[in-house]
């Protein structure tokens, strides 16, 4: 029976050439777009969740003070570093990064200008996860002159061997070792680099000001914390460390945002880099279903427009007994 019914398609694909490139030609394309347009949003909704502890990681930023919450800076001072684990024990871990800035990375007779590099504290890997290929993540940021690298940036520079405990040369100025190797970082994260320079090799003027910002925090509350509880917190250890009249005068006040809400929802001032929109995701998504629903309407027209040319097939299948099952 199922030979049959191939057959009957068969014939009835080659006797009617142009209608059946049409019709199945308008169905295939409007599966393709959809498909292509799913995967699309698939990934804009998949940003930052490789992270295993993302439903714990908040990022501190600055919002201005009377404003909507729309705008602010993503930045904040150094000094949120230690200040907040010693007052708010709900926080488990903390991490702040800095750009290193455009410079000459040179080992060997190998020399490269690279600008996407990150000074960060040894707590990272607490935080995050990135998978070291090479090195302890306990201890690879913890000394000064420190130096991580991705598997893509090693390669460059070491090719296949392990680079843990070989050196780079910055601006033909400062040596740091190589303590790690990390996998390279996914194109589905907020933020990328291809190197890591420990925290504690920083060493600049705004380290010690609290009005400055300068610098991404991310926080690792503890598990059955809430983000407004910490919230709560801040306002109090801000005015103690910088005094109730600096307190007073600051446009901003602090707040934590969800990892996995930075790509869609946060368009703040100083971003690792433009972020997406979660407007993008609803568009596309309603155009996907409209191709999709107008591919299927044309599809169905067509199909029931030919159908009144198989009367002569339908009459001869009831006339050597077909049942109604087969012939539907």
């Amino acid at each position: 029976m199922l030979r049959n019914f191939f057959k009957a398609a068969l014939r009835n694909l080659i006797r009617y050439k142009t209608f059946s490139f049409i019709n199945l030609a308008g169905l295939a394309i409007g599966l393709a777009c959809f498909v292509f347009i799913a995967l699309f949003i698939q990934d804009e909704l998949s940003y930052d969740r490789f992270h295993q502890k993302r439903d714990r990681i908040y990022r501190l930023v600055s919002i201005e003070r009377d404003g909507d919450g729309t705008t602010g800076t993503a930045r904040v001072s150094a000094q949120w570093g230690p200040a907040l684990q010693e007052a708010i024990p709900e926080i488990s871990a903390s991490v702040r990064f800095r750009f290193y800035g455009r410079t000459l990375v040179s080992s060997g007779d190998t020399h490269f200008y690279e600008s996407n590099c990150l000074f960060a504290d040894s707590t990272l890997f607490e935080i995050f996860t990135f998978p070291m290929l090479h090195g302890n993540p306990k201890t690879a940021l913890a000394a000064p002159n420190s130096v991580v690298l991705t598997e893509a940036l090693a390669h460059k520079y070491f090719g296949d061997e392990n680079p843990v405990g070989k050196n780079l040369r910055f601006d033909n100025q400062v040596s740091y070792q190589v303590t790690g190797v990390v996998e390279n970082v996914p194109d589905n994260s907020h933020f990328r680099f291809d190197f890591l320079v420990s925290f504690a090799t920083y060493e600049f003027w705004d380290l010690d000001v609290w009005t400055v910002n300068n610098f991404h925090k991310y926080l690792l509350l503890a598990p059955g914390t809430s983000a407004e509880a910490v919230e709560a917190k801040i306002p109090a250890l801000l005015k103690s460390r910088m005094g109730e009249d600096d307190f007073n005068a600051m446009e901003t006040v602090q707040r934590l945002q969800p990892l996995t809400r930075i790509h869609l929802h946060s368009h703040l001032f100083r971003e690792f880099e433009p972020n997406s929109d979660i407007a993008y995701v609803y568009l596309f998504a309603a155009i996907a279903f409209f191709v999709l629903l107008i591919a299927c309407i044309n599809f169905m027209n067509l199909s029931t427009a030919r159908a009144s040319k198989r009367t002569r097939e339908v009459g001869m299948r009831k006339a050597v007994g077909a049942q109604r099952r087969p012939l539907m």
